[in-house]
């Protein structure tokens, strides 16, 4: 035989990339981290260990045992990115800051852990979370499930004066034990003399000793709560509520004007008005200045499955001065189960030192689309806050997606607001409106009306297209009403 003769031309070479793989043991401080060397790694393995890395890191896998890592931008403005190519990311009693994306291709789990992301997360796999918080900025997507168990919360940042943020997820399922949660709540527009990152109440100042006002770090340092937009502009001063669905109680000075769609919720929450209070106290003058609660933030999830055993909640802040409004939920699943709760209250006016209580937050808005739900409908609420002066309650819209038109749900808890809840008209399944609410527009209604401790004037008109039940409640129809269907009258004055 014959063989033909080997060309260098007809050689294939092929080269294997090694990643470096490296294990850090007892390595670095929170005063001196250590800094870990630009570059690609293979599994990085953290024990024991305060770590830090510039500009953005790949590796294949990461493991944290009772370690931190601080992954921040470049020098030149390279992001602080931070992507595992090919195995898990692993924390256990560890924390883990991302000042920029999470790229995962497999699995995110956290067990007593801590972690923040500031820019978008990407896992192709799972995230499972034990006891662990986890704070996002902007949108994440999860290929797999997402579980939270053992007091886990998942969150986003506190709003700021100059910045904002939401919860926004994707994933195939989202399932919450009864003892964790989803929340967002005091995460919004800050109140009048309030700051996002952690809550303040009242101070005091005695012009006599040369102390005059300083706001705290990242302080709202005006009496009006900041509203859509990020704006003091049109918010709720003294300590009036803030609004979003439902308007804050107010006396003198204002709430700011309620705002968003109750079928699409998309907007953080109010903060509600500060106050200073000044006493005379002989040559001296002591100021005090109370601090208003701030908005519920902005849950947005798209999910397969929903199982809530737990707390889903976008309410808004109790404070000495005026509650901030419930925030935003929409929740998009094919199904929904469990018994936990769903929530975009207004918060509490506590009253403070020297000051009695101002007015509560309205409720925020709540919307829910799904093809199947066991979850009781009672566990579901946008109620205004307490008060002085109560706020008034936010909406709850329910779309069962084989039906054409959503259930509108408002309810107010038992209390009365001493304003009402402005509702711009709309086409319904059904209208359920409990606590005093002031209709302005059309509205027609596919099935039946039910009005239960109201106090309602519809100025246009209701379309009734089935029965009219009304208990305890005090209505004005000045254009009149028909009724196809039944009326049922009790204990009520129309």
């Amino acid at each position: 035989h014959s063989f033909p003769t080997r060309r260098s031309s007809d050689l294939i070479h092929f080269t294997t990339l090694q990643q470096t793989s490296l294990t850090l043991s007892s390595q670095g401080t929170t005063a001196a981290p250590y800094v870990l060397a630009p570059g690609r790694y293979g599994a990085l393995t953290l024990n024991n260990s305060t770590v830090s890395y510039s500009g953005g890191v790949t590796v294949d896998s990461l493991s944290l045992t009772n370690s931190n890592l601080n992954v921040s931008p470049g020098a030149l403005g390279t992001p602080g990115n931070l992507s595992v190519a090919y195995g898990d990311l692993g924390l256990n009693g560890s924390q883990v800051t991302v000042n920029g994306s999470l790229n995962l291709s497999a699995n995110l789990n956290l067990t007593t852990s801590t972690m923040s992301v500031t820019d978008t997360s990407s896992i192709a796999g799972n995230v499972s979370m034990d006891n662990s918080t986890l704070t996002l900025k902007k949108a994440m997507q999860v290929t797999g499930n997402v579980t939270l168990q053992n007091q886990s919360i998942l969150t986003h940042f506190a709003a700021t004066t100059t910045d904002t943020s939401m919860l926004d997820i994707t994933s195939a399922s989202m399932n919450i034990d009864a003892t964790s949660k989803i929340d967002v709540s005091g995460k919004g527009n800050l109140g009048g003399y309030q700051k996002g990152d952690s809550s303040l109440s009242y101070r005091y100042y005695t012009d006599c000793y040369g102390q005059p006002y300083s706001p705290a770090a990242g302080e709202n340092s005006v009496n009006t709560g900041r509203t859509l937009g990020n704006t003091t502009t049109g918010g709720s001063s003294s300590t009036n509520g803030g609004s979003y669905g439902g308007t804050g109680g107010f006396s003198s000075g204002n709430s700011n004007v309620s705002y968003g769609d109750p079928a699409n919720p998309n907007e953080l929450g109010s903060g509600g008005g500060g106050y200073e209070d000044v006493m005379f106290t002989g040559n001296c003058n002591v100021d005090y200045y109370h601090s208003g609660g701030n908005g519920g933030g902005l849950i947005r999830m798209v999910t397969g499955s929903l199982t809530n055993n737990g707390i889903i909640a976008a309410d808004g802040m109790s404070a000495d001065a005026g509650g901030g409004s419930g925030g935003g939920i929409r929740i998009d699943a094919s199904s929904i189960f469990g018994t936990g709760t769903i929530s975009a209250k207004g918060g509490t006016s506590t009253g403070g030192f020297w000051l009695g209580a101002g007015g509560g937050g309205g409720g925020g808005r709540v919307a829910v689309y799904y093809s199947s739900m066991t979850l009781p409908v009672a566990k579901i609420s946008a109620f205004g806050g307490s008060g002085n002066l109560n706020g008034s309650a936010g909406t709850v819209s329910l779309k069962d997606t084989a039906k054409s038109k959503p259930d509108l749900i408002i309810n107010n808890g038992g209390l009365v607001g001493n304003s009402k809840t402005q509702i711009a008209g709309g086409d319904f399944a059904s209208i359920d409106i409990s606590g005093g609410s002031d209709i302005s527009g059309n509205y027609t209604s596919g099935l039946d009306t039910i009005f239960i401790n109201t106090q309602l004037s519809v100025n246009e008109v209701l379309n009734l297209s089935r029965n009219l039940t009304i208990t305890n409640s005090i209505l004005v129809f000045p254009n009149g009403i028909t009724v196809p269907g039944n009326l049922s009258i009790t204990s009520s004055t129309v």
